[in-house]
């Protein structure tokens, strides 16, 4: 199962909001946020992932204008696109 986010920095927060699923969360920076996903994704689909079911995240942001400090975020961790994997009932493993 695959399960897309749409990511954006709101000038405060990083966001990430579900395609298609009823899951939104942010973080104060883009690896808070990504960690975030993996916590709101592991639970949502609980019973998938005890019935050893292989959940892929796809996080996708498009240009937007940031701030410096979101800017430097970015350098940590690559918010174009990113794919993990659900691997146990506790979260996500990247």
């Amino acid at each position: 199962m695959l399960v897309k986010f749409e990511v954006y920095y709101d000038g405060e927060h990083w966001c990430a909001r579900g395609i298609g699923i009823d899951i939104f969360t942010q973080g104060k920076s883009l690896a808070d946020m990504m960690e975030n996903i993996k916590e709101a994704v592991g639970l949502h689909f609980e019973d998938q992932l005890q019935s050893s079911e292989d959940i892929r995240v796809l996080s996708i942001s498009g240009p937007t204008s940031r701030s410096s400090s979101a800017q430097s975020d970015e350098r940590d961790a690559d918010s174009s696109m990113r794919t993990d994997n659900c691997k146990d009932t506790l979260g996500c493993t990247g």
